[in-house]
């Protein structure tokens, strides 16, 4: 057998028994996903082509992740949240903003603009991690719940503005040039929409007959909107993902998608967090960084949160407990530090 697919099978295997293990242990998988690939980083084991194809691999999987995002998403539970989660959701991005960008600009050495956007970057919080805890514990639907995931998907609308006027801040920032950007992506969306919502949706209802096919389906509109996105239109190619899932979100059949396309996400997610530890374990990683990134996030994240959740008017228990389920960086966070590693907006370093 080739020694390239050998490497692959390898790395998925101990990225699966690893993720098995910490389960096991009442801890997230994601957590022994990464381990193991810190650990494959120090054994020097992946070579350098296997570690494209890896890297590849994850970007599918983030790729996959936001197009699941956006055929979940409820943008009528958008009309339907509460002051309360409006006031949260703005006080608590305000404030971290300026806590992060202050950090930025006086730790980091960024400007102004940059800073934002990477302190915007933080503010996220998992929508996955806290979904899953949730119904974990069977809160989805309890009011400390409700207010959660109203903030994660106001979260998730601002992380996908984000990521559109990401590629219009390199280096030669031009107000002009977001402009265009803004027009590619309406017609994107109307495009994707008005042919995913009826031609699609109708094929579905008159062609479609199995879940595999609708699946499969599925899966090739995905793929051509990513691609539509990329080469004509110059998004990127988690804009084009997110775009593909929201335009099949009201269509037949697609919790049935959602259902099956779970299960070749976790595939790929399994890689992207692999490669996450395995870049780590290649070393150059800044631990002083590292020490005090984890207490910004997770610290000030809760005591920001809580602090709002109290003037807002929640009790005691639901402030704390809200501000437990922000303390994370979502899957949006790692896309948005790639992107603008990719525009040079800061180090590997900090990615890391």
């Amino acid at each position: 057998m080739d020694s390239f697919l050998v490497e692959l099978i390898v790395v998925f295997v101990v990225a699966v028994l690893t993720g098995i293990a910490f389960r096991f242990c009442g801890l997230p998988s994601i957590i022994g996903h990464v381990l193991a690939g810190l650990i494959l980083g120090l054994s020097g084991f992946i070579s350098a082509p296997s570690a494209q194809v890896l890297n590849s691999l994850g970007t599918i999987g983030v790729t996959l992740l936001l197009f699941l995002v956006g055929l979940e998403m409820d943008w009528k539970g958008v009309k339907k949240v509460g002051r309360e989660v409006v006031l949260l959701f703005f006080g608590q991005t305000f404030l971290l903003m300026a806590a992060y960008s202050v950090l930025g600009v006086f730790a980091l050495g960024f400007s102004w603009l940059t800073a934002v956007l990477f302190a915007v970057s933080l503010t996220f919080s998992s929508t996955i991690v806290v979904v899953k805890v949730l119904s974990e514990k069977k809160e989805l639907t309890s009011y400390t719940g409700r207010l959660s995931l109203g903030i994660l998907l106001l979260q998730d609308i601002l992380a996908i503005a984000v990521l559109v006027f990401l590629p219009g801040l390199g280096s030669n920032f031009d107000i002009s040039n977001l402009g265009i950007l803004v027009l590619k992506l309406v017609g994107v969306f109307l495009l994707t929409n008005v042919v995913g919502q009826y031609l699609i949706s109708l094929l579905m209802k008159t062609v479609i007959r199995t879940a595999e096919d609708l699946v499969l389906f599925s899966l090739a509109w995905f793929a051509v909107v990513t691609y539509v996105s990329v080469a004509i239109f110059g998004l990127t190619p988690e804009i084009g993902g997110l775009l593909a899932g929201l335009s099949l979100s009201s269509s037949w059949g697609h919790f049935q998608i959602v259902s099956k396309v779970k299960i070749l996400r976790d595939v790929f997610v399994t890689m992207f967090f692999v490669f996450l530890g395995f870049e780590v374990g290649l070393g150059g990683v800044d631990w002083t960084l590292v020490a005090v990134f984890i207490p910004l996030i997770v610290v000030v994240k809760f005591l920001v949160t809580h602090m709002v959740a109290r003037i807002v008017g929640l009790n005691g228990r639901t402030a704390i407990l809200v501000g437990l389920n922000m303390t994370q960086v979502s899957e949006f966070s790692l896309v948005v530090m790639s992107a603008g590693l990719a525009l040079s907006l800061w180090s590997a370093d900090l990615v890391r």
